[in-house]
């Protein structure tokens, strides 16, 4: 068995979804280009958040701390978390008139980092540097770290249970439950539309 990907999927994905309540698509060779995987079925997963209604977001530059803290009886929930060089958004911490190649370059686990220091605490400090996160970046580029995230009743993570041993898979928040793992569903045809799951699976036929 071997694995082959479309090399338009992700900036296709964003294209169509990035900030909408919902998008739709069809699974086609003609939407995300040249077949990579000819004569063969093809599977298209999509992992994706809906943004809370009332998150907030903060930023840091680099070497500086980003403080996170809810009031008493609430914890933290993250919802998205990116360091490196952004090229959407205004780029807070670029010295004036600074140069530089114009590129996006993010750590790959930042979320996963931000999660397991900041996941169910009440508050959390985490520093934006090379030893937290690695440079991502060309030498010289100056990154900053950004933070979505909400504060939720501790009781709603009580709930799911105090033996999850990674908060990273607990870092989805909506409809007022967290989620709990992979949630698949078949769908007929060509044509998948997301909707509020938090996973979507779609077996592609004939692409």
């Amino acid at each position: 068995a071997s694995s082959c990907l479309s090399c338009l999927l992700h900036q296709k994905l964003l294209d169509e979804c990035q900030d909408q309540r919902w998008c739709q698509f069809s699974v086609h060779s003609q939407v995300f280009g040249p077949d990579p995987c000819p004569g063969t079925h093809k599977y298209l997963i999509a992992s994706y958040k809906c943004r809370p209604a009332n998150h907030r977001i903060k930023t840091v530059c680099e070497n500086d701390k980003l403080r996170l803290q809810c009031r008493p009886k609430a914890v933290l929930a993250i919802y998205s978390a990116s360091y490196g060089r952004f090229l959407r958004g205004k780029p807070e911490c670029d010295a004036p008139n600074s140069e530089g190649p114009h590129i996006e370059c993010l750590a790959p686990d930042a979320l996963r980092r931000v999660s397991k220091k900041c996941h169910r605490k009440e508050n959390c400090t985490v520093t934006a540097d090379r030893a937290t996160f690695g440079d991502p970046c060309f030498p010289g580029m100056k990154k900053q770290l950004r933070v979505s995230y909400t504060c939720v009743p501790r009781q709603l993570l009580e709930e799911v249970g105090p033996d999850t041993s990674d908060p990273f898979l607990l870092s989805d928040y909506t409809h007022g439950g967290w989620y709990k793992g992979p949630r698949f569903s078949k769908l007929r045809e060509d044509l998948m539309i997301f909707t509020s799951s938090l996973e979507t699976f779609a077996h592609i036929w004939g692409m």
